[in-house]
């Protein structure tokens, strides 16, 4: 008696090809949200760094 999944090899189900894809696709993911953290964290530092320059921030209490 043979196994059912032997005689259609194309249906078993081959997870080192999933994780193969899903590190693939991961990559693709980290490095669209490193993007916009690194982009966000610029624009936040010239931002900052226009108002000081302009001297619009209020002064510190101490």
């Amino acid at each position: 008696m043979e196994i059912e999944s032997f005689k259609h090899p194309h249906r078993i189900w081959n997870p080192p090809v999933a994780v193969v894809l899903l590190l693939g696709v991961d990559r693709i993911l980290d490095m669209t949200r490193t993007m916009v953290n690194v982009t966000g964290d610029l624009t936040a530092c010239l931002f900052f760094d226009k108002r000081i320059k302009a001297g619009d921030l209020p002064e510190e209490k101490t």
